[in-house]
């Protein structure tokens, strides 16, 4: 067996990745939100306070 032969041996879904990394990329995208909303208000804050 080369190399190559024991890559194509793998199995993997092809949609289970895509469905991980769509949730990943979804709750990423949730936390960079929330943080900048987290600034925003600190900032606003600050100049009112």
């Amino acid at each position: 067996m080369t190399e190559g032969d024991k890559e194509a041996d793998v199995p993997f879904d092809q949609d289970a990745i895509r469905a991980r990394q769509k949730s990943r990329s979804l709750v990423m995208g949730l936390i960079l939100g929330a943080l900048v909303v987290l600034f925003y208000a600190i900032a606003i804050a600050k100049m009112v306070g």
